[in-house]
């Protein structure tokens, strides 16, 4: 196998990973970890439509402890690049979100 058994993508098939786009590549106060959640967010949304991923998964995908990955979901949130819709006992639904583009984007 490619991955060793402590690897956090080791049961993880990331054929389908997306790129992370440049606009939030670009985004200077988000750190790289967030970034990262993104990414696994959106990699769970196009396997599936929805995206409700454990906090340890996306910590164990991102090779970061789950407080890195509740930092990592609130920074997103912050920045408007995800919606999250909060269950009870239940995982919580994302959804990703791209930067709205600047004027001189556009």
């Amino acid at each position: 196998s490619a991955y060793s058994s402590t690897s956090p993508t080791s049961l993880v098939d990331l054929s389908y990973a997306p790129p992370i786009p440049l606009e939030i590549m670009a985004m200077r106060g988000l750190p790289d970890s967030a970034k990262l959640v993104w990414a696994i967010i959106e990699y769970h949304m196009r396997l599936n439509k929805w995206a409700f991923p454990s906090v340890a998964t996306i910590a164990r995908m991102i090779g970061h402890d789950e407080d890195t990955a509740r930092r990592g979901l609130r920074k997103l949130e912050d920045a408007g690049l995800l919606l999250t819709q909060y269950r009870n006992r239940q995982a919580s639904l994302y959804i990703t979100l791209l930067p709205p583009r600047s004027e001189s984007t556009q």
